[in-house]
C-alpha cells in the first residue's frame, strides 16, 4: 500500500440516478481508496444491481447490504455509515472518507486533499464547497473555511477516532457536529473551493417545499446548538437566497420554534457550549473587522 492510504464509505437508498456517475468520477481518480464499502441502506431499486457490476470489475468496491431501517432520514444514513466503518475498521489506513452517493469530484480531489492533510499535521477534517445543480447551472453553496460539508468529508482516522465517529441526529447536521468536535479536541478543519464537488441531484421542489426545507434547516441549527444571536446573523445575510425573504423567515421560524419551546438539543451540552462559543467570537470579530473585510470573509 501507498504511504497514506484512505477507504470511502457512501451510504446509499435508492440512488439508482445518480450512483454509478459517482463510482465513475471514483474510478477516474488519480489516487483511488484502498477501499471503498457502499452501504445499500434497504434500498429498492436498481442501485445494488448498479454496485454489484462494479464491484465485480474492482476488487476495492464492495457492497454492504442492510434492510430497510425502521428510523428514516439522517439517523439512518448516520447507521449506515457506522456499519460500513464497521466492516473496514481492522484495515490499516490513514483517513476514512464519507461520500454521499450522488456526488461527482473532479479526478485530483482525493490526492489533493490528501497533500493538505501532509501540510498541516493537525488537519483532522477536510472538505469541498460542494456546488448545487440549479436552474440547469450550478450553484455555489455558501460555506465557511472552517465548516466541512459531509458530501465529501475527509477524515484524519485518529481525528475521526477521538470524536467518536458521527453522532446519529434526527434532524441532521452530522457533518457540522463532527468538525466542532474536532476542534473541540485541538484540530483543525478546513473547506476549500478546488478541486469541485459536484451535487447532481437538482433541487427543482414548489415553493412550499422550499420553505419546508428552509424551515427543517432552521431547525436543525437549533438543535446542534447554533446560538439565537448568530442565527439572527446568518437570517440577514441570506435574505437573498431562494425564495427571497419567505426562505429566511421560514428558517428563522424553523428555529426560533424550537427555543421558544425549551426543546432539548441533540448534542451533549459542552459541545452545544463550544458551537455557541465559537459563535459570539465570529460575531465579535465581525464587529471589529471593517466591512470590506467581513465581506471576504462571507
Amino acid at each position: 500500500m501507498p504511504a497514506a492510504t484512505y477507504v470511502l464509505i457512501t451510504p446509499a437508498r435508492d440512488e439508482q440516478d445518480f450512483m454509478a456517475a459517482t463510482i465513475e468520477s471514483v474510478l477516474a481518480q488519480e489516487l483511488r481508496p484502498f477501499r471503498w464499502i457502499i452501504v445499500s441502506d434497504g434500498s429498492a431499486d436498481a442501485t445494488d444491481a448498479i454496485v454489484e457490476r462494479y464491484a465485480a470489475r474492482h476488487e476495492f468496491i464492495s457492497l454492504l447490504r442492510r434492510p430497510a431501517a425502521t428510523e428514516r432520514g439522517f439517523s439512518s444514513k448516520v447507521s449506515a455509515f457506522h456499519q460500513g466503518y464497521e466492516a473496514v475498521r481492522r484495515l490499516n489506513f490513514d483517513f476514512l472518507g464519507n461520500l454521499d452517493a450522488d456526488i461527482t469530484l473532479e479526478p485530483d480531489y482525493y490526492r489533493r486533499t490528501l497533500e493538505r492533510f501532509a501540510d498541516e499535521p493537525r488537519l483532522g477534517v477536510c472538505s469541498a464547497i460542494y456546488w448545487n445543480r440549479v436552474g440547469g447551472g450550478l450553484q455555489s453553496s455558501r460555506t465557511r473555511f472552517t465548516d466541512t460539508p459531509g458530501a465529501a468529508q475527509l477524515f484524519r482516522r485518529q481525528c475521526y477516532e477521538e470524536i467518536g465517529g458521527y453522532r446519529s441526529l434526527a434532524r441532521g447536521g452530522e457533518d457540522t457536529v463532527a468538525a466542532a468536535m474536532a476542534r473541540m479536541r485541538g484540530w483543525k478543519t478546513r473547506s476549500f473551493s478546488e478541486p469541485k464537488v459536484i451535487h447532481n441531484r437538482p433541487f427543482s421542489g414548489s415553493g412550499t417545499e422550499i420553505l419546508r426545507h428552509r424551515f427543517e434547516q432552521g431547525a436543525c441549527n437549533y438543535a446542534w446548538g447554533a446560538h439565537p444571536l448568530f442565527t439572527l446573523g446568518k437570517v440577514i445575510r441570506r435574505l437573498d437566497e431562494h425564495p427571497p425573504l419567505l426562505g429566511s423567515l421560514a428558517f428563522m421560524v424553523g428555529y426560533f420554534g424550537l427555543w421558544l419551546r425549551r426543546t432539548p438539543l441533540s448534542v451533549p451540552d459542552d459541545v452545544a457550549c463550544f458551537i455557541r462559543a465559537e459563535h459570539m467570537e465570529r460575531l465579535t470579530t465581525r464587529l471589529r473587522l471593517p466591512r470590506r473585510r467581513r465581506l471576504e470573509l462571507r
